[in-house]
């Protein structure tokens, strides 16, 4: 039995702090060198601790745990008091809560956090608060725990149960010891507020995560992805730490670089997604703070102007973009292999269509097993869906993609077909070259005049040269039939002459063609192919921002958003056919724009001339019929 002439300094202020101060507890102690404890004996917590400080000369040997009172909400911080404190003080402060009960726990750099909240609200906010701190401080529900009213604590006076910890004891915000009395008017001036039961603590919310951006308006069309379109990904503590870590001066710049990266793994790939993270997160202060400056001098309103945090985010994409691995070189053997076989295919859609697979897909250094979706293909070379389905049907038929994991809308929503990148046979070569095993011909077949023009007029245009040549060389070079303006390789040649890409001398059966004076990208049909693939990119990206959105809203807002797209793209359809009415020589190189005027008059008389000569022999001509008078 305990004496009672035993009197400890803390009596007082346990019969305040705890739930039931004349409930019997135990008081433990650690056994041997380890992290397990052993009971000493039971009584009230203040007849624990005054034998335990009569035992240990004023310094109790033993430690006394007991619940405290439920309206006290206890946040037991574990080796991280220099980070999270003030942050948990502040938010305190916030929500009106009174500071009652602030230990140093024993362990280093930590503390027992107690308060007392005003209503419920402000105990859903507070609780809010604490998790989004833990989350910031990268820290877990073990380190910054909001203790149930079922825990019990150990109260000041107690030994460490810890190796090499000290003595709880209260102390005041700024870290110094304070004595049993201030801890107990602290403790009392708090229960003397408006104040409700703490509880049980709420749920933690879940660990921020990575939600679809809604980035894409009505008025303009998004041609660059807004995000990578994958399985969701959740963001870790780290990198919102990452985030949310506002650095010193001096270091600002690498916190910038450091955040962005962030946004890139997590699946940020425009500037329109990214730039609501650059307005909100403190990384990005130094790049705010130039916009600022910028914007206070009218700077913004400069023709061209664009903003330092979107030369910073584009400057991270297009490294992000150019970077290979180092084991990118270890590929290259088997894309050189698969190149010499597409060179001589005799299909010019088809090799257009591998160059396009194995540059955007195979060439990045990540790997010959990869996913390949129709809409990926179609993006790239600017045409339909249908017609890029049947593309990739041709390249497995002709043995350079094998399939390894077929698209499954059940099981792997977010995931395309997954091909691997073989060696064609070798039965399907041919005499034509379309010199794409190097990385100026690889370029030249992703041309966007080829969106108009046509992978034939591509092979055609690479036959030519300076030197000039008749046409039955171009055809033996081509596999094309010689023809006629109308179809087969003088037809491709009148098209290519009308851009400017090749030039005819001679007549009759002295006629040569050879390279025009224009280049690729001067030729008219480069603008419409450039405009064709964004009008296809923009389409991919809004029907992938259906498939892809997560939740009922979310899904909601993407089908309307593309309806609108949609709407607005057969507008522009509209007016584009009206001034191609109206100018019909847009496409036409300007050197050649009078040729063309004489053959289109010459045809529309050369029509008028055989309706005449029908109607003198009495043949039926295709006019609408003449009703006869009754």
């Amino acid at each position: 039995m305990l004496r009672d002439e035993l009197v400890t300094r803390w009596a007082g202020f346990y019969d305040l702090l705890l739930a039931d101060a004349a409930a019997t507890v135990t008081a433990v102690q650690l056994a041997g060198d380890g992290d397990e404890t052993a009971p000493v004996m039971s009584g009230t917590a203040a007849e624990l601790m005054a034998a335990g400080e009569a035992a240990g000369a004023g310094t109790s040997p033993w430690a006394v745990i007991a619940p405290i009172r439920p309206e006290i909400q206890v946040v037991d911080v574990d080796r991280c008091a220099d980070r999270v404190l003030q942050p948990l003080l502040d938010a305190a402060d916030t929500v009106g809560a009174s500071l009652a009960h602030l230990t140093e726990s024993g362990t280093p750099n930590s503390v027992h956090l107690g308060v007392t909240l005003p209503s419920r609200a402000a105990r859903r906010e507070f609780t809010r608060r604490v998790s989004e701190i833990r989350a910031w401080a990268g820290e877990t529900q073990t380190t910054v725990d909001l203790r149930s009213r079922l825990d019990g604590l150990r109260l000041p006076g107690s030994a460490p149960l810890k190796p090499g910890g000290g003595v709880c004891w209260p102390t005041d915000t700024d870290g110094r010891r304070i004595t049993a009395i201030a801890a107990y008017r602290r403790l009392a001036e708090a229960l003397n507020q408006p104040h409700v039961d703490a509880g049980e603590p709420l749920p933690s919310p879940a660990p921020m995560v990575w939600d679809d951006v809604d980035d894409t308006d009505a008025g303009e069309l998004a041609v660059v992805s807004p995000r990578a379109y994958r399985a969701p990904t959740r963001m870790t503590r780290e990198q919102f730490k990452t985030l949310t870590v506002s650095p010193r001066r001096g270091r600002r710049s690498h916190a910038a670089l450091a955040g962005a990266w962030v946004l890139w793994r997590l699946g940020v790939r425009s500037w329109r997604a990214a730039a609501r993270y650059y307005a909100i997160y403190p990384c990005f202060e130094k790049w705010r703070e130039r916009d600022a400056h910028a914007r206070s001098r009218g700077r913004n309103l400069e023709p061209g102007w664009v903003s330092w945090c979107q030369r910073h985010w584009q400057d991270i994409a297009r490294r992000a973009r150019a970077y290979r691995p180092e084991t990118a070189s270890l590929h290259e053997p088997k894309i050189a292999e698969a190149l010499a076989e597409v060179n001589q295919w005799d299909d010019p859609d088809l090799v257009a269509a591998a160059v396009a697979v194995i540059r955007h897909r195979f060439s990045d250094g990540y790997g010959l097993t990869r996913p390949v979706g129709v809409r990926d293909l179609a993006s790239w070379l600017g045409f339909s869906e249908e017609t890029a389905r049947r593309r990739l049907q041709g390249l497995a038929e002709r043995g350079l993609l094998a399939v390894v994991k077929p698209h499954n809308r059940e099981t792997a929503p977010h995931e395309a077909t997954v091909w691997t990148l073989t060696t064609p046979a070798a039965a399907y070569r041919s005499s034509v070259s379309h010199d794409v095993t190097s990385p100026g011909g690889m370029s030249l077949t992703l041309h966007p005049c080829w969106v108009v023009l046509g992978q034939t007029a591509r092979l055609v245009y690479t036959q030519l040269s300076p030197t000039p040549a008749p046409a039955a060389t171009l055809s033996a070079q081509t596999g094309l039939p010689t023809g006629t303006r109308h179809h087969g390789l003088l037809r491709v040649l009148r098209t290519l002459c009308d851009q400017g890409l090749a030039s005819r001398s001679g007549q009759g059966r002295a006629t040569r063609w050879l390279l025009g004076p224009g280049g690729l990208d001067d030729a008219p049909a480069t603008a419409a192919g450039r405009a064709a693939r964004e009008r296809v990119q923009s389409r991919v990206i809004l029907d992938r921002d259906v498939w892809h959105a997560r939740g009922r809203d979310v899904a909601s807002r993407a089908v309307h958003r593309r309806a609108r797209a949609k709407a607005m793209q057969r507008s522009r359809a509209r007016r584009a056919s009206t001034a191609q009415c109206v100018n019909q020589l847009a496409l036409v190189h300007p050197a050649n724009r009078a040729a063309a005027r004489r053959d289109n008059t010459r045809g529309r008389s050369s029509q008028r001339w055989g309706v005449r000569l029908a109607r003198s022999r009495g043949l039926p001509t295709r006019e609408p019929p003449t009703l006869a008078g009754g």
